[in-house]
């Protein structure tokens, strides 16, 4: 078994080896994903040995995430969109929320309306 100074020398070296290693990381990325599912899958008969099988699962998790984070690292999502223009906050929502906002807005001046109408015909009332 060569060093690991020879390996990376060789890697250095040869692109072709480096190439082909690089190829091996990611197939054992995806071999020990499919010993995730085969741990995951096997009964166990105690709590002991359940912890036992999550810590593989995990390292496999961070090994698979290190190998192939193009494959298996966690991806995070930003969820808070912030308006392109601040004098068009709506611009950021889809047509479905822009429609659901405009029917929420009609329903809400609507109301006021109403109120507006109650309030002078009680005037009215008590005018006459």
């Amino acid at each position: 078994m060569p060093t690991l100074r020879t390996v990376f020398r060789w890697r250095r070296d040869h692109p072709e080896f480096d190439r082909l290693l690089q190829a091996a990381h990611a197939d054992k990325a995806d071999i020990l994903f499919e010993e995730m599912i085969e741990i995951a899958d096997a009964p166990v008969a105690d709590a002991a040995e359940a912890a036992r099988a999550r810590n593989r699962i995990q390292a496999r998790q961070w090994a698979c995430a290190k190998l192939r984070p193009d494959r298996y690292a966690e991806r995070s999502v930003n969820a808070h969109v912030v308006p392109s223009d601040p004098e068009r906050p709506f611009s950021e929502r889809t047509p479905r929320e822009r429609i659901e906002f405009g029917m929420h807005l009609a329903f809400m001046l609507r109301l006021a309306a109403e109120d507006m109408r109650r309030e002078r015909e009680g005037k009215a009332s008590t005018n006459a």
